[in-house]
């Protein structure tokens, strides 16, 4: 179950974890969130991203667990929780 924290910071417990907004590549806000078909981790890395540094050389490689991203799946909630936040400076959910 999810917690929201006040304070104006933008941070989800998920059972006890806190993940990141900032794509791990760009360390910028994550505007579309998703994760390879074949990783088993919860944290999105952003597709624009991955594509901006990895599309042209025919590699896409997760960031965060190193496997191959045939697919990458969009996750709706971390999307629906970006694209509410008008808040950039916290970056953790």
């Amino acid at each position: 179950m999810a917690k929201f924290f006040g304070g104006g910071d933008q941070q989800i417990a998920l059972e006890g974890e806190k993940q990141s907004l900032k794509c791990p590549l760009t360390l910028e806000m994550i505007q579309a969130p998703v994760r390879g078909t074949f990783c088993t981790h919860f944290q999105v890395f952003c597709m624009r991203s991955l594509y901006l540094l990895q599309g042209e050389k025919g590699r896409w490689m997760c960031p965060i667990c190193q496997k191959k991203v045939f697919h990458p799946i969009m996750d709706m909630w971390v999307y629906e929780l970006t694209s509410q936040s008008s808040n950039t400076e916290e970056d953790e959910m």
